[in-house]
């Protein structure tokens, strides 16, 4: 198992409502690659530019430096479908309460 560590890890973060985006900023900010995916139309693109936003706001504010932010901006990509997880080190769900929705995404 690849360590969180390692330079080329890769999170997956399915499902980009207010949990996954803190997930996605939490794990780009933390230096890893991160994978956003959501079965809605236009909704991983929505987290991103979302935890992008939160992001330039934290380097505004003097909390990071610009260039962590702009490091950290960079990490966020679109999954345009799941099967661009696979290639993840680690996939979070962040899918809502539905336990129908969570088993298909299970066997997806």
């Amino acid at each position: 198992m690849k360590s969180p560590d390692a330079p080329d890890y890769v999170v997956g973060v399915v499902g980009c409502g207010v949990m996954g985006q803190g997930i996605a900023q939490v794990s780009a900010q933390g230096g890893m690659r991160t994978l956003l995916f959501d079965t809605r139309e236009g909704g991983a693109r929505v987290a991103r530019d979302r935890v992008c936003g939160h992001i330039v706001r934290m380097a505004e504010k003097g909390r990071i430096s610009d260039a962590d932010a702009m490091a950290a901006t960079d990490r966020l990509e679109i999954a345009e479908d799941i099967g661009a997880l696979s290639a993840c080190d680690a996939v979070v769900e962040a899918v809502f309460e539905d336990l129908d929705v969570k088993h298909a995404l299970f066997r997806d």
